[in-house]
């Protein structure tokens, strides 16, 4: 664990205030607005994603959290399991969503709280 170490921080919006996402879109129950992890510790934002879902258990076991990857960060983002909107895939802005429930080998909920597995 990374307990008493900043690894960085996450910054989210009521999902209604994400305004290139319309009802069209994929549900997101969790918006996020920024994200910026320390580098050298590859899973920090596993773990943050993880403290960020355990602040928001009242969305139940299937929570979905959206974001809008910069140019050249989808990468990264699908490397946690994020996945592009159909749509988006040549978009410079692409929003993505990421579906914990679906990861089991990322993400665990267990005894109600959301544990970050992945490597």
């Amino acid at each position: 664990g990374y307990a008493g170490t900043t690894i960085g921080y996450i910054s989210t919006l009521p999902a209604s205030q994400a305004k290139r996402w319309t009802n069209e879109q994929p549900r997101i129950d969790i918006y996020i607005d920024q994200i910026m992890t320390v580098t050298g510790v590859a899973n920090s934002s596993g773990f943050a994603l993880a403290a960020l879902l355990n602040a928001n258990i009242e969305l139940g076991n299937d929570p979905i959290i959206g974001i809008e990857a910069y140019p050249g960060t989808a990468e990264i983002h699908a490397k946690m399991g994020y996945k592009v909107i159909p749509g988006d895939e040549n978009a410079p802005l692409k929003r993505m969503t990421l579906q914990p429930s679906s990861l089991p080998e990322l993400f665990e909920l267990k005894n109600g709280e959301w544990n970050y597995i992945g490597k």
